[in-house]
């Protein structure tokens, strides 16, 4: 006699990556959490958002008429595209980092800044769960209203590691 149990449902579900993220230009250091919209999948359309620290940046000291290096709030979103449904993959991506200062500046308003990023690069994803690896070319066109200034940096990379699971 054999006991069975109830034939399980064959259920696909969404995959999903948590990542620490860093960027070699301006310093960004994130914690992403990213999600694949075709179920089952490691290829095509994703989604990511997450929160970290941004840009620094000089703020003036009223009181002693002399400056101090604040950090700004990063909030990274984005759209990508992988190619290749297996371990190894090709990812391009697009997105948009509001920043937030985290303290007052400027006599006591807060200033934000935006960071508007791409991506190009390898991409290592298990097919099951596991280490998840991404290294990739990462312009960025940096608009920080607090510098008064709009910057493109070309040669930036981003460099990923974490954890994938459905």
């Amino acid at each position: 006699f054999e006991k069975r149990l109830p034939a399980q449902k064959n259920e696909k579900r969404f995959r999903k990556s948590l990542f620490a993220e860093s960027y070699t230009t301006p310093g960004f250091l994130a914690a992403t959490f990213e999600m694949r919209l075709k179920k089952g999948s490691n290829n095509g359309v994703g989604f990511t958002f997450g929160a970290g620290l941004g840009n620094g940046y000089l703020s003036e000291v009223p009181t002693n008429n002399t400056s101090a290096y604040k950090q700004m709030l990063a909030i990274p979103l984005g759209i990508n595209y992988i190619i290749g449904q297996n371990i190894h993959g090709f990812e391009v991506g697009t997105g948009i980092t509001p920043q937030i200062p985290l303290e007052n500046v400027r006599g006591g308003r807060h200033e934000s800044g935006t960071v508007y990023t791409g991506r190009i690069g390898y991409r290592f994803q298990p097919v099951r769960e596991g280490f998840v690896g991404r290294i990739a070319w990462a312009p960025l066109l940096e608009n920080i209203p607090i510098q008064s200034n709009h910057e493109l940096t070309l040669g930036n990379v981003a460099i990923s590691v974490g954890y994938s699971f459905k």
